[in-house]
């Protein structure tokens, strides 16, 4: 199904692993309740919803419940509170295995050879590290691995207990479709999980789509760590949701949710929101994105430098055109899970341009006040951190074009010459074929990245003596690059 209609939302461009990624309250469980209430042709629709509390015991309560009235289990998941979720799942589990046992045994010698429900003990026990289930007369029992000691249920982490019922409930649902499609929704699947685990999950997931084929999958997730698992398979896409987006409805209209690839460009700027996009981690290291490793070299040295007093997440993009589509993207992330204060920054070369970049919604554009990041090795205050004044510099230049004009150095040569004859604009011409010989002139073999980056963590410390005049370090940075920079 590439598109899925309810009475309020449209989606499109479903995959056969979905994410839907937004905050608390941005509407994603309505979304998938509403298309748990869906009829589609030849399909079943299993919700498992957010809150699976209870304990991880049989009660037959549930059970008999569960026998009296078919339509008890999904209604009830539809609330955002499930007592005893746990315990409707022991109930799936013994039907499960019933229904396998049952399944096998119409060929009595294939029923002795495969053990059938062996194989569906060892898919949830490839999802647990420390603990493994093993079949008895009631259910199951919880053992440490490696050993036979017993546990109880209580006796074992949430984690470890979310991870049995999701796969539980999973299979279940999946061995219940028979000749049917499937449509599994899965509300925050990604709660107590350490962020490995919610990786083994997708993974876990990802091998019941290998062996169904008529299987869809969409998950609500606040999670990072769910869609890097998922980064690379051609079978995943993903939708960022803000509240705004959904709770708008007005004039009959459906609102229409577009699902996408997951891109590269994704998987380079996730990790700055950490496992969990919600923690802190982004408040405290704010997303830089840059043109090349040359940038990406000189911020993370700022980083070192200013003794964690700058943070920031640098992450290169390329080219001009590519570095728009990591802006969307970033948007679009910000979007989903943050606040509307919240900002990401972006810094381009300045290219021989005098105008300012326009900020776009959570973008804050920055352009350098010089022709690239390499320039700023000739600013006042670096070559004064090298030993040597602008005017001492120029004739160090002079003396190298003297001296130098073979084939091996040509390109420099020519550089460094038309520099010079260019009368020597130190902000805005081009140094990029000879920025590692300027840096030799000086007396220094440190990487230019390296000192441009300590360089800008020493002004930023010591910004009430800061020296903004012409040709300085802050001149070449600019006024908005160093307000961004003062303000973080």
């Amino acid at each position: 199904m590439e598109q899925t209609p309810t009475d309020n939302y449209q989606l499109d461009g479903l995959s056969r692993i979905n994410i839907l990624l937004g905050k608390n309250g941005c509407g994603k469980s309505t979304i998938l309740r509403e298309i748990s209430n869906c009829i589609i042709d030849n399909t079943l629709i299993h919700y498992i919803s957010p809150q699976r509390s209870g304990e991880l015991n049989y009660d037959s309560g549930v059970e008999n419940t569960m026998i009296k009235n078919d339509a008890w289990l999904s209604d009830i998941r539809k609330r955002n509170e499930t007592n005893n979720f746990k315990q409707q799942t022991i109930t799936q589990y013994r039907r499960l295995e019933k229904a396998v046992l049952r399944k096998f045994q119409s060929d009595t010698l294939q029923f002795k050879a495969a053990k059938p429900f062996s194989e569906y003990l060892e898919k949830i026990n490839n999802l647990l590290d420390e603990i493994y289930i093993k079949e008895d007369a009631d259910y199951f029992s919880l053992y440490k691995k490696y050993t036979e000691k017993k546990l109880t249920s209580d006796q074992i982490s949430s984690g470890e207990s979310e991870l049995i019922c999701l796969g539980i409930e999973c299979l279940y649902f999946v061995f219940t479709l028979a000749d049917k499609n499937g449509l599994l929704l899965l509300d925050e699947p990604d709660v107590h999980l350490h962020p490995d685990l919610q990786g083994r999950l997708t993974r876990f997931l990802l091998v019941l789509l290998d062996q169904n084929n008529k299987l869809q999958i969409i998950i609500a997730s606040h999670s990072t760590a769910i869609i890097g698992a998922l980064s690379f398979d051609p079978r995943a896409s993903i939708a960022f949701i803000k509240s705004s987006s959904y709770h708008q409805i007005c004039g009959g209209e459906k609102k229409k949710i577009k699902f996408y690839s997951i891109l590269s460009e994704h998987n380079k700027i996730l990790p700055v929101f950490g496992a969990h996009p919600l923690t802190s981690v982004y408040r405290e290291h704010k997303l830089l994105l840059v043109e090349g490793e040359d940038e990406v070299r000189i911020w993370q040295q700022v980083c070192r430098s200013s003794r964690n007093h700058i943070k920031l997440y640098p992450v290169e993009c390329g080219t001009k055109d590519e570095m728009k589509k990591y802006e969307k993207i970033a948007n679009e992330i910000l979007d989903a899970v943050y606040d509307q204060n919240a900002k990401i920054y972006s810094i381009r070369d300045g290219d021989g341009i005098d105008a300012q970049l326009i900020d776009e919604r959570q973008i804050v554009r920055i352009r350098l006040s010089c022709y690239s990041s390499e320039n700023c090795i000739l600013s006042n205050d670096i070559l004064n951190s090298l030993g040597v004044e602008w005017e001492g510099m120029k004739l160090k230049i002079d003396k190298w074009i003297n001296d130098h004009n073979t084939e091996q150095e040509r390109k420099d040569y020519q550089e460094l010459n038309d520099f010079k004859h260019g009368g020597y604009n130190r902000k805005m011409f081009k140094i990029k074929n000879s920025r590692n010989l300027l840096v030799s002139l000086a007396d220094t073999n440190k990487p230019w990245e390296v000192i441009v980056g300590q360089s800008i963590a020493k002004m930023l410390l010591d910004k009430e003596t800061i020296d903004k005049s012409t040709n300085s370090l802050y001149d070449f940075l600019g006024v908005k690059l160093f307000n961004v920079l003062t303000e973080l």
